[in-house]
């Protein structure tokens, strides 16, 4: 799996690469805006292949089945009637392919949709082509990543004036232990089995252990979720961009 093989070199590097590792994206229908934001972005990244651009969301999921790209990208001006649809798609999808939605003006209510139906990454109309770049890396890997604007936007809105759900989870957390909250700390950032056991010299079997403890304290069914109570939390914040792990 490309993920496995980490095919990136670093971003804007002079060093090509080779056609066979360069991750196979496919691209929905987008607005003309968003459409040219991506087309500089895979421009100025110049490390991804598009197998199939301009598919309209209905389609999307047999594209997709069809063409068994490495990352699925979907991103439009969905009417709210279509949001049913558009679950299933994205439902059925990312049990295979991870999905990067990309889009204009998220509500925190859709935004928080999309994370729960399995969308593993979030990128909104401020995109750089960074912002792809480190997306598309990370669920390769497993990852989740969320824009940073995006995340410090929508806490501020969410809990402004509102204490009391933070606090809420925040006691739940005060259930994790200190390691468990460290291994919580480094899902939210995106961060795979592998790296967050490299970056705590712990093995990867003892990273998923846990996880799994993590996500039985937490009562959620899924990374996504945890990361979210961990936002909502307190327990960290995106605010400010984390530091490299070490090679």
């Amino acid at each position: 799996m490309l993920g496995e093989m980490n095919p990136f070199v670093p971003f804007q590097s002079n060093e090509t690469v080779p056609a066979q590792l360069k991750p196979r994206l496919l691209i929905s229908q987008l607005s003309s805006r968003l459409d040219s934001l991506i087309t500089s972005a895979l421009r100025a990244c110049g490390c991804f292949q598009v197998v199939g651009k301009d598919i309209h969301w209905v389609q999307w999921r047999s594209y997709c089945r069809i063409l068994k790209p490495d990352v699925a990208i979907v991103g439009a001006a969905f009417p709210e009637t279509g949001w049913a649809e558009l679950e299933e798609e994205i439902r059925e999808v990312s049990q295979s392919t991870p999905v990067i939605h990309l889009g204009e003006a998220l509500t925190w209510i859709q935004a928080e949709k999309l994370l729960r139906w399995g969308v593993s990454g979030v990128l909104s109309e401020a995109m750089r082509p960074y912002h792809l770049y480190e997306a598309v890396r990370l669920v390769l890997q497993s990852g989740l990543y969320v824009q940073p604007e995006l995340v410090s936007s929508w806490l501020s809105t969410v809990f402004r004036g509102q204490g009391e759900p933070a606090l809420a989870t925040g006691s739940v957390l005060l259930n994790l232990t200190e390691r468990e909250a460290e291994v919580l700390k480094m899902m939210s950032r995106g961060h795979n089995n592998r790296d967050i056991g490299k970056a705590l010299c712990i093995s990867e079997k003892t990273v998923k252990n846990h996880v799994s403890n993590i996500l039985t304290k937490l009562g959620v069914g899924g990374r996504v979720q945890a990361v979210l109570l961990a936002l909502k939390g307190g327990l960290v914040s995106l605010d400010k961009p984390e530091e490299p792990l070490d090679p």
